[in-house]
C-alpha cells in the first residue's frame, strides 16, 4: 500500500506542476500578438534511391496593426529678454548691433537680417555636444555668411545696452557707433509621423493663450533647418526664413514647408523617426517696439495626411 501511495503522490504533483505551468502563461489583451495560432505540416518524400534536390516549404502570416501617429517635441518652451539687463548676459540674451544711425537722414537703417540668414552661407545646426540639462537640446553654433552684404556678419558686434549705443569712453563722453539690436535665440523641435500622404510643418505667431500679440511686439525673425539638409554640399534642400512679424506693419506670415522639401523626394512621406529642426529666431529691436512687457507665442505645427 505505501508503494501504491507513493506513486499517486509523484502523479499528482506531476499534475500540479502541469497546471502552474499552464496557469503561468500570458492572458492579458496586450500579449494577444503572441499567440500562436494554426497548425501547418509539409513533408516531402521521394523513394529512396532519389537523387536531386528536394524541399518542404511553410509560410508564415504576419500582421502589424499600427496606430496613425502625429507627434512633436519641443526642448525649450519660453524664452524672455529683458533689455534692462543685458550687461549680465544672464536673461537668454545673445544680442548684437543690428543697423547704423545715417547722419545723413538722421533715421536708423537696419541691416538685412532676413537675407542675411537665408544666404547660403548663413547656418545653424547642432554639433552633437550633449547639454547636461537637456540632453537633447540644441548646442550648435550660428554661423554667418562671409560674403552677404559686403561682410555684413563682421558688424554684427555684440551689445550691452539697449538702446543700441557704445562708447569710445569709460565716462560716456564719446559715442562710437548708435543703432538698431537684434537678439537671438536657438532651439529644437522634432517632429514624428508615419503619415503615409505625406506631412506639413508650419511655424507662425500667435498671442498667449486666448489673447492677442501685445501690441507693441518686436519684429520676429524665425529661420529653420531640417537634419541633414540647407549644407553647402545640399544646396537642393536649403533652410526657410520668414519674418513671422513685422513691428512696423503689424503683418504676419507663416514658414511652412513639407516632407518633399524637407527629404528631398515626395516619396519619403514619413519623417523617418524623429526628425530635427533647427530653429533660429531674431528678435529686432528697431523702434517699432514699445515699452512693456510683450507676450506672445510661436506655434509649431505638424500634419500628417492618413
Amino acid at each position: 500500500m505505501k508503494h501504491f501511495w507513493i506513486i499517486g503522490a509523484l502523479l499528482l504533483a506531476s499534475q500540479a506542476g502541469a497546471q502552474t505551468a499552464q496557469g503561468g502563461s500570458c492572458t492579458a489583451p496586450e500579449c494577444t500578438a503572441m499567440t500562436t495560432t494554426g497548425d501547418r505540416v509539409n513533408i516531402a518524400e521521394k523513394a529512396p534511391d532519389y537523387k536531386g534536390a528536394l524541399s518542404s516549404t511553410l509560410t508564415e502570416d504576419i500582421t502589424v496593426s499600427i496606430p496613425a501617429i502625429v507627434a512633436m517635441h519641443l526642448h525649450e518652451t519660453s524664452w524672455n529678454v529683458d533689455l534692462a539687463k543685458l550687461d549680465d548676459r544672464g536673461n537668454d540674451c545673445d544680442c548684437y548691433r543690428a543697423g547704423e544711425h545715417d547722419v545723413t537722414t538722421g533715421r536708423d537703417n537696419t541691416y538685412d537680417l532676413l537675407g542675411l540668414l537665408r544666404a547660403g552661407g548663413s547656418w545653424w545646426t547642432g554639433d552633437g555636444v550633449d547639454r547636461a540639462d537637456n540632453k537633447y537640446s540644441f548646442a550648435g553654433d550660428l554661423k554667418f555668411d562671409t560674403s552677404f552684404g559686403s561682410g555684413l556678419y563682421n558688424k554684427l558686434v555684440p551689445v550691452k545696452r539697449y538702446p543700441g549705443i557704445e562708447y569710445d569712453s569709460r565716462d560716456m563722453s564719446k559715442v562710437s557707433w548708435k543703432g538698431p539690436i537684434v537678439c537671438f535665440n536657438r532651439k529644437v523641435v522634432e517632429k514624428f509621423t508615419n503619415s503615409p500622404k505625406g506631412w506639413t510643418f508650419n511655424v507662425s505667431l500667435q498671442g498667449q493663450g486666448n489673447a492677442a500679440i501685445t501690441p507693441g511686439f518686436p519684429t520676429l525673425i524665425v529661420g529653420d533647418r531640417v537634419a541633414q539638409t540647407g549644407l553647402a554640399s545640399n544646396t537642393a534642400n536649403p533652410k526657410k526664413v520668414e519674418v513671422l512679424y513685422n513691428a512696423a506693419t503689424g503683418a504676419k506670415t507663416t514658414l511652412t514647408f513639407d516632407n518633399a522639401f524637407a527629404m528631398g523626394s515626395a516619396a519619403k512621406t514619413t519623417t523617418g523617426g524623429w526628425l530635427d529642426d533647427y530653429i533660429v529666431e531674431a528678435l529686432v529691436f528697431d523702434g517699432n517696439e514699445t515699452a512693456g512687457v510683450k507676450r506672445a507665442q510661436v506655434k509649431f505645427e505638424l500634419v500628417g495626411q492618413f
